[in-house]
């Protein structure tokens, strides 16, 4: 192989894996965001009605 041919291979590889590295990025974000909104649907009653009973005791707390 020669030279200019290794210089063609090698940016192609360099080409892949930095768009590889895209790729695996948008993996990771699309499954951070499924598995959050898979919590917020799972958990999301729970987590308003602490908000509420936090709020209450806050108000109560405060005189109002």
């Amino acid at each position: 192989m020669t030279a200019a041919a290794r210089r063609i291979v090698g940016e192609r590889r360099g080409a892949t894996s930095s768009g590889q590295g895209i790729v695996e990025y948008g993996l990771i974000l699309a499954l951070t965001s499924a598995l959050t909104l898979v919590w917020l649907f799972v958990f999301g009653g729970a987590i308003a009605e602490a908000l509420t009973l936090i709020g209450e005791a806050i108000d109560r707390a405060a005189g109002g």
